[in-house]
Formats: C-alpha cells, sequence, structure tokens
C-alpha cells in the first residue's frame, strides 16, 4: 500500500503541466480510497469517522478541482 510521493521540481512548463495532471489523478485515486474505506467504517458502525472522512474527500474534491484548474491554465 505505500508508495512514494517524492517529486522533484520539474524544469519546464510542460514537465510541470505532466505532473500536475499525474497528481491530480493521483489525488483523486486516493480520494475514491478514502471514499470507500469511508463506506466500510459506515457498514462497521463507526458513522463518527465515516462521516469526518466524508468531510475529508469533500475537501479533497475541491482542492483538486482547483488544481485542475490551474491545469487548465497552463494549457
Amino acid at each position: 500500500m505505500s508508495h512514494d510521493h517524492t517529486h522533484s521540481v520539474p524544469d519546464t512548463p510542460e514537465k510541470m503541466q505532466a505532473l500536475l495532471a499525474h497528481l491530480c489523478e493521483h489525488n483523486e485515486d486516493h480520494a475514491h480510497e478514502l471514499e470507500h474505506l469511508g463506506e466500510a467504517l459506515e457498514h462497521a458502525g463507526k458513522e463518527k469517522a465515516a462521516k469526518k472522512l466524508a468531510e475529508a474527500v469533500k475537501l479533497l474534491d475541491q482542492g483538486n478541482a482547483l488544481a485542475r484548474q490551474a491545469l487548465d491554465a497552463l494549457k
């Protein structure tokens, strides 16, 4: 389940755009994983934790939408 999050800062706008696109997709994957975990917690009777994860996913989605806007601005 572990994966590397180390990224160097790209040196060209094209590389920056590619990295940002990758990070947006990566963030969406994490948001989906958290959403599924929240559903499992809810089914396990851990409503408070599930609710907090749902809030976190909402904020992640909002942040990622802004990152997507930044990506669009690079195109």
